[in-house]
């Protein structure tokens, strides 16, 4: 993960969670996609909200590395 602002995310997660890939799957992932599974992830309550926002470059950050290096799709139009 080369991105800034993804860097910086992760820095922060690993001072604050044992396991960053497992926070990542299920306060992310799973709160979202599953919300009758806890946790849940309310959009309309400001932490959760602060919480995914600060999240969102490293899981962008993530897919793309994971289409580029799975799927080989450059980011570059020339390849």
């Amino acid at each position: 993960i080369k991105d800034d602002l993804a860097r910086e995310r992760i820095n922060v997660l690993e001072e604050q969670e044992e396991d960053v890939p497992e926070y990542l799957y299920k306060s992310g992932r799973c709160a979202v996609a599953h919300a009758y599974f806890e946790p849940i992830v309310d959009p309309d309550d400001a932490k959760d909200q602060l919480r995914l926002s600060q999240d969102i470059w490293l899981i962008k950050a993530i897919a793309e590395f994971l289409i580029e290096t799975n799927l080989k799709v450059s980011r570059s139009i020339i390849g």
